[in-house]
């Protein structure tokens, strides 16, 4: 039975895959990643690495290096050029299985998917950003530390997935700094960890990828590029931000008991590990040591964010920034879950709270996904349906007089250049032409205009942007 039930497993994270893919290949491109590939895709190698030319925190160097190579084999369809993201979602799910695996065969068939359910990181998955293969990189470093032992070769493999991680998306250096500072913790005591070889196939590519990183800090940071984050406070910019984006903005009714218990869980879990400790059995369980390292992952980069914000006034990772910690925290909590399943009596009361916990965040997280809008750049999702009325106005060999607040450029000068759209003119990201006979804004730019002598082509109320006609 458990051999039909083995593979019966997969079949949510496949769905959750066709919800990935589906999206990267239907959304219009964004932004974001417009603008990394319009400012990188003609650059050299060296160049997109030196970061000292148009320097930007939107370059994601696995990332960048891979919709560069993409494109110069000639494929410039969005789902292509995502497709390092929407593929990095199988190594996600198969490195959380690889963690989550365990003798309480029937626990694996969903525990593993906790840290999959959230539409806000889905929507990282569908995106050709730097984000999805950091994430799958740190799903892999977790395993392979976690299920190995103190010393073996996989944890030192893990140090380098780490490292790796840290070049994909920069904002991990927190969990960096506490899976490096456990290794070290672990081993120092061993003396073959110490001889010159051990020392150098360790931790050369991590201090090597750190001077990197500090190369690329100054540069970011003489750019004035380091301007994402949030200067409130820690629980109100890191804890309750990323419970929104989490909840992706759905109006549920326990939204404020939601954020009661969000606030507690991580406190509460430290209580708890510290009192059990106590208790020799307990504290030799296997999957208390993997739930308590797990937590020790995350109350370590929580304290080094909060130490890099006080020490030297540094933002606090939002939103997508922030988004590795919820990973680690749905990783901490999906394994609190299997510990105590070890430990109680009443295992089938248990098991039927658990998948149904799992269960409602699945139906969220299939709920609240949408095809083609993404939480974080919501305003690019009607770029298609935009750009096909213009193109019934358009007249051969003429430019359209046509200009769009500067959000949009990147988004459209993606498309003039990938399809060859020659009617449409290259936006720059300057002030909007008032005169031009069609516009594309946001609510806010209407105040500059007469509105008498205009008409709505489209409006698109919940983005708060138009496209509208001018009369001369």
């Amino acid at each position: 039975m458990f051999k039909q039930f083995k593979y019966a497993i997969f079949i949510p994270a496949l769905v959750l895959l066709g919800l990935v893919v589906t999206k990267s290949f239907q959304a219009p491109f964004t932004h974001d990643e417009a603008f990394s590939f319009e400012v990188y895709s003609s650059k050299s190698i060296p160049e997109i690495l030196a970061f000292k030319e148009e320097v930007s925190a939107n370059n994601h160097l696995f990332n960048t290096l891979f919709m560069k190579g993409i494109y110069a084999m000639g494929l410039s369809h969005p789902g292509f050029l995502r497709m390092l993201s929407w593929a990095s979602f199988g190594l996600f799910v198969w490195s959380l299985y690889q963690l989550f695996k365990t003798k309480e065969k029937y626990l694996i068939g969903f525990l593993f998917l906790i840290p999959c359910c959230s539409p806000y990181l889905l929507d990282f998955f569908s995106m050709a950003r730097g984000y999805a293969f950091s994430f799958s990189l740190l799903a892999m470093t977790c395993y392979l530390y976690l299920k190995h032992e103190v010393g073996s070769k996989q944890q030192i493999w893990a140090v380098q997935f780490a490292t790796l991680a840290l070049l994909a998306n920069f904002n991990l250096v927190y969990f960096w700094f506490s899976l490096l500072s456990l290794h070290l913790l672990q081993n120092i005591r061993k003396p073959n960890h110490w001889q010159i070889y051990n020392l150098l196939k360790t931790y050369l590519f991590p201090l090597l990828s750190l001077v990197y990183l500090g190369h690329v800090f100054i540069q970011l940071s003489s750019a004035k590029q380091l301007y994402f984050g949030g200067n409130t406070g820690f629980i109100e910019n890191v804890l309750n931000d990323q419970l929104w984006c989490l909840i992706y903005d759905q109006n549920y009714s326990l939204n404020p008991y939601f954020l009661r218990l969000w606030t507690w869980m991580v406190p509460g879990m430290v209580v708890f590990a510290l009192v059990l400790f106590g208790f020799k059995q307990l504290r030799n369980n296997t999957h208390y040591k993997i739930w308590t390292t797990l937590l020790y992952f995350l109350v370590c980069s929580c304290v080094l964010v909060y130490l890099n914000h006080v020490l030297t006034g540094s933002l606090y990772p939002i939103k997508r920034t922030g988004l590795f910690l919820t990973i680690v925290f749905m990783m901490t909590v999906a394994y609190f879950l299997l510990f105590i399943y070890t430990i109680i009596p009443l295992k089938p009361v248990y098991l039927t709270f658990s998948i149904g916990f799992v269960g409602l965040l699945y139906f969220h997280t299939i709920n609240a996904t949408q095809p083609k809008r993404f939480r974080e750049i919501p305003y690019d999702c009607h770029t298609d349906e935009i750009l096909a009325t213009l193109a019934t106005y358009s007249k051969s060999n003429e430019v359209l007089d046509f200009s769009a607040n500067w959000q949009f450029s990147p988004s459209f000068n993606f498309y003039q250049e990938t399809q060859g759209l020659n009617w449409l003119p290259k936006l720059e990201r300057s002030p909007i032409d008032t005169n031009a006979q069609f516009l594309l804004l946001f609510e806010e730019d209407f105040a500059v205009l007469d509105t008498q002598n205009m008409q709505t082509l489209l409006s698109y109320p919940e983005e708060e942007i138009a496209l509208i006609q001018q009369f001369r």
